[in-house]
This record gives structure tokens, C-alpha cells and sequence, in this order.
């Protein structure tokens, strides 16, 4: 799927595309993996390894109806499936993982893919109304958790929120220098 490589003479679309198939793979790629390390390390009693097979599974069932999509040229819902998928994972996870409010706070800190894929692939208000939602989730969760006394949390919020500023920030800049990049190649055409 989208092996043109045009270069500087694409256009964005085109190039946004061709990221999001190269992102789908290695997301794919990456889960298959997990999926396997899931598999082989958790103890075969433990009831949450099922689960998380499961849920791995069905997101790579999604990746890859993204990767079909944007194949096609529905690069929106491809790059909004993504997303979604990314932000359904770690909250699953507090679902299947109980000790996750306990103080094992880092399946939480894949939220931020969410926000970095989402400031990469779509606009930015999608992505900054999509990291104050995550944002108040997180705080809600800390807040309630019976584990907040023993976990430096205010830091752990601090984490997400300046990864997701900055994520934000630096696809703002590099969003408007694509436009005037391709402006200018246009203009050389």
C-alpha cells in the first residue's frame, strides 16, 4: 500500500497516507509482539492473560482494518480508528488489571500514545480536546485510587501533561511547515 516515493512532489495527503501506513505496520508489527510476550511470560493461571489476549488481539483486528482503509484512501477513519485504538488500550487494561489502581500506574502512561499518535495524524483540535479528556480521566483515576498516598502522582500527571503539550506543540510547527514546504515545491513546479 502506497509505495510512491515521489518525495518533496507528493502531496500531503499523500505523505500523511504514506505515514499512517508506515505507523499501522509498526503498530501492528509491535502488537503481534506484545501478544506473544503476553502469551509466554504470564503465568497460564492467571485470568487477566486471557483478557489481555484478547484485547491485544482485537486491536490488531483494528490496526488492520485501519491499514485496509487508509489502503483505499480513507485516511480520516483509518487515522481516527488508530487513535481510538490507542486511547481503548490502556483504559482496558484498569478494566482487566484491578492492581493497576493498587499503585502499578504504568500501563496508564500508554495514554500518551494516544495523544502523540493523534497530534501526528490528525488536527489539532481533534488532539487537544483529545488530551483534556484523557487528562481529567487520569486525574479522576489518581484521585480515587486508594494508592495516590504512596505514588508520586502529581508527577506521573505532570509526565502526560507536558508529553502531550509538546506533542502538540512541536505537530503545530511541523504542520505548518509541510504547508509552506509544499506551497513552495508547487510554486517551483
Amino acid at each position: 500500500c502506497l509505495t510512491n516515493s515521489m518525495g518533496a512532489t507528493q502531496k500531503p495527503e499523500q505523505r500523511q497516507m504514506r505515514l499512517l501506513t508506515w505507523i499501522l505496520r509498526f503498530v501492528m508489527l509491535s502488537s503481534i509482539v506484545a501478544l506473544l510476550i503476553t502469551l509466554v511470560f504470564n503465568p497460564h493461571h492467571d485470568s487477566a492473560r486471557s483478557q489481555y489476549a484478547l484485547l491485544i488481539v482485537s486491536l490488531v483486528i483494528f490496526f488492520f482494518i485501519a491499514y485496509i482503509l487508509n489502503c483505499v484512501g480513507y485516511y480520516n477513519i483509518s487515522a481516527i480508528l488508530l487513535v481510538v485504538s490507542a486511547v481503548i488500550a490502556p483504559w482496558a487494561s484498569l478494566l482487566i488489571d484491578p492492581s493497576i489502581l493498587q499503585g502499578d500506574f504504568v500501563p496508564l502512561t500508554y495514554i500518551v500514545f494516544s495523544i502523540l499518535l493523534s497530534s501526528i495524524l490528525l488536527p489539532m483540535r481533534f488532539t487537544l480536546v483529545l488530551a483534556i479528556i484523557q487528562f481529567v480521566g487520569l486525574t479522576m483515576v489518581l484521585i480515587f485510587s486508594p494508592a495516590t498516598a504512596t505514588f508520586n502522582w502529581f508527577s506521573f500527571l505532570a509526565f502526560v501533561f507536558l508529553t502531550s503539550v509538546l506533542s502538540i506543540l512541536k505537530n503545530n510547527i511541523i504542520q505548518r511547515d509541510m504547508k509552506q514546504i509544499a506551497e513552495q515545491a508547487h510554486q517551483l513546479l
